[in-house]
């Protein structure tokens, strides 16, 4: 369903992204022609699902030069595999133009497994930092006036390494102790 009216000058040139998550906030930007700056205070928009009943006025967006820019509300009854919703925007009162947006569950999954790997990512290069400092703190000097500098002149913070560099990278020789024998008593 696809519906273009137009008003005057002010036109639709398209609406991306036409698809998102039932969870929302994916960031929709639609691109007019002819919108001058004053246009923009006559704009509205509105999402709607016929089978639900349900619609949702936007009321806070953001301009770029001819774009405009909002996120998504979630979708109210996640329990739907998919919902077919449309994006009215409207003109001083009117309707210009009508486009469809698709809420899909399987987004949201598809989402939730990047956000997780992105996590993983993210954790692991922590882990690599923190042990990265550690081999510097392993590696430093420390005089009474300050933070701990390494050799090439790093400042590391020592209450970073003091917590998390319990097992150090670079292991330290031990002294060697003889036993103590046993003494046997008669």
């Amino acid at each position: 369903m696809f519906c273009f009216i137009g008003y005057g000058d002010v036109a639709v040139k398209y609406t991306i992204p036409q698809f998102g998550p039932m969870s929302g906030n994916q960031l929709l930007d639609i691109v007019f022609t002819g919108l001058q700056a004053g246009d923009k205070k006559k704009l509205s928009f509105e999402i709607c699902e016929k089978t639900s009943s349900w619609m949702h006025k936007i009321k806070n967006f953001d301009s770029t030069g001819s774009t405009i820019h909002f996120l998504m509300p979630a979708f109210p009854y996640p329990q739907m595999k998919t919902a077919l919703a449309s994006l009215i925007i409207y003109y001083e009162g009117e309707p210009i133009y009508e486009s469809p947006y698709l809420y899909d569950t399987e987004l949201d999954r598809m989402f939730t497994l990047f956000y997780l790997f992105l996590l993983s990512l993210f954790v692991s290069f922590y882990l690599i930092i923190v042990k990265l400092n550690c081999f510097n703190l392993n590696n430093s000097t420390k005089d009474d006036t300050g933070p701990t500098t390494s050799n090439n002149g790093n400042v590391c913070n020592q209450d970073l390494a003091d917590n998390s560099c319990s097992s150090s990278i670079v292991p330290e020789k031990m002294p060697r102790t003889n036993p103590r024998k046993r003494q046997h008593e008669d």
